[in-house]
């Protein structure tokens, strides 16, 4: 069965049952109603033995066995009872969000979350485990039952705060369920189905007034992956974001329209990295560092890292700002397990290039003798000039750093190109200044310009200010 099937099946009578109930209320029970049916579509087919399988992964593999069973004993509902699991799933996430506050155990759901996430995403469970992939997707619509105002869909759940409570952020699509709940009822009292460019019609105008700009169904495909790619980084990230590492997380979602780190050449081999970082024999400023990229293809802004531990173990967090958005992750040093979205893809070679970019930037950090910033990456059309900034920028004046709008210029002779005309680039909240004379190849003169700071290791660098 698919999932119009279900929906054939049992919407009318949710939709009974929902009646008369606040908005909000039926708001929440709708979600609840859609992945339970995404669950039950998910393990369609599967036969016991498949089922215990892949939820024993969980039980066998993870640290809280507590989480791990109650979760394992709804997917078996799922499978044997779909009325039971489709009509009760909203009163387990209810009862299960009081008894995670009531015993104060945020800190422990966010680790099992992060942790099942970690062993998914490793061991690529998606790839061929459909009970394992509906065993996730049901442990994540907990968290929309875990805000402390529940009702609150505009935010999210990010981390754990310094005093274990849970650390909220804005939700960047809070409301795009909405046009496709208005559809399931507009066609439960429609006679005919609707041609395929009425539904194109009518979806563009929903999303439009949720503030979404789709002219294709293309763009339906693309904003639904970055939906999942926000929620899967969000709850990967989850048992290591607080108010500390809270920038760490995508501040602009990521829309994969191309290949960002196409034809990027990193001349080093990632498990040599890991090898190397067992020994490393100091770690990054406490503030974090940003290094920048003069990529001749502008695809390659900036990367923040910062280094932090948690328990006995040390972890590099990452987030890489792309022209089509963030993406974030992290490096744990121990178990050298390197988190990635593109680990959830069986072709690895976006992954490998990711991982090799953070760990060789992180590693010119802590084994400055070793690595020229100068011979770290290259694409086919050029070097790619990097440099980084490892202290934390003063205010300037009354305005907040975050909210100043710094103008970094870079000369584009030194990035291979002809000529020597300026080139504005847009960095956030860095106020970076140096003068200095650049030949203009074309009129033999010598210019007065910002120098391209992407040179140089401003750690290592005279005559740098930060204003």
């Amino acid at each position: 069965m698919n999932s119009y099937d279900y929906t054939d099946k049992y919407y009318s009578r949710f939709l009974k049952k929902i009646e008369g109930k606040p908005a909000p209320v039926r708001l929440i029970m709708e979600r609840t109603f859609h992945s339970a049916i995404w669950v039950l579509e998910t393990i369609y087919g599967l036969n016991a033995s498949e089922i215990k399988s892949a939820t024993n992964l969980f039980v066998s593999k993870l640290k809280n066995r507590e989480f791990a069973l109650i979760y394992r004993a709804q997917l078996e509902i799922a499978w044997t009872d779909a009325d039971s699991f489709l009509f009760g799933l909203h009163s387990f996430y209810n009862n299960l969000a009081i008894k995670i506050k009531k015993e104060h155990k945020e800190r422990a759901i966010a680790d099992f979350i992060s942790e099942v996430m970690r062993y998914h995403v490793g061991n690529n469970l998606s790839a061929y485990n459909k009970a394992a992939t509906a065993y996730i997707n049901m442990m994540l619509q907990t968290l929309e039952y875990l805000r402390p105002e529940k009702f609150s869909f505009e935010k999210s759940i990010y981390g754990i705060d310094n005093e274990g409570k849970f650390l909220l952020g804005p939700c960047p699509f809070p409301y795009s369920d909405v046009p496709m709940t208005k559809l399931n009822k507009m066609m439960l009292k429609r006679q005919k189905a609707p041609s395929r460019e009425e539904l194109n019609s009518y979806l563009m105008k929903e999303y439009q007034a949720q503030g979404i700009e789709v002219s294709s169904f293309e763009d339906f495909t693309k904003f639904e992956r970055a939906q999942r790619i926000h929620v899967t980084t969000i709850a990967s990230m989850l048992s290591l974001i607080t108010e500390d590492t809270y920038d760490m997380l995508p501040e602009k979602s990521y829309y994969a329209e191309e290949n960002p780190v196409r034809d990027l050449l990193v001349p080093f081999k990632s498990d040599k990295l890991c090898e190397m970082l067992k020994t490393k024999p100091q770690g990054i400023s406490k503030s974090g560092i940003t290094i920048f990229f003069g990529d001749p293809e502008c695809l390659l802004e900036y990367l923040v890292l910062k280094e932090i531990c948690r328990g006995s173990k040390s972890y590099v967090l990452y987030r890489l700002r792309t022209a089509y958005g963030d993406l974030s992750g992290y490096y744990d040093l121990e178990d050298t397990y390197f988190y990635s979205i593109f680990g959830e893809s069986e072709d690895k070679y976006n992954y490998e290039v990711v991982k090799t970019l953070v760990l060789v930037i992180y590693a010119s950090q802590v084994f400055s003798e070793l690595f020229s910033l100068d011979e770290i990456m290259m694409r086919a059309s050029g070097p790619i000039p990097i440099g980084v900034l490892d202290k934390e920028p003063e205010p300037i004046g009354e305005k907040s750093i975050d909210e100043q709008m710094i103008t970094v210029q870079f000369n584009k002779d030194d990035l291979g190109e002809e000529g020597s005309v300026i080139r504005e680039r847009h960095v956030q909240g860095m106020a970076i200044t140096r003068t200095e004379k650049v030949l203009d190849n074309a009129s033999g003169n010598h210019l007065d310009v910002l120098c391209p700071f992407t040179w140089y290791c401003l750690t290592r660098t005279e005559n740098f200010s930060l204003e």
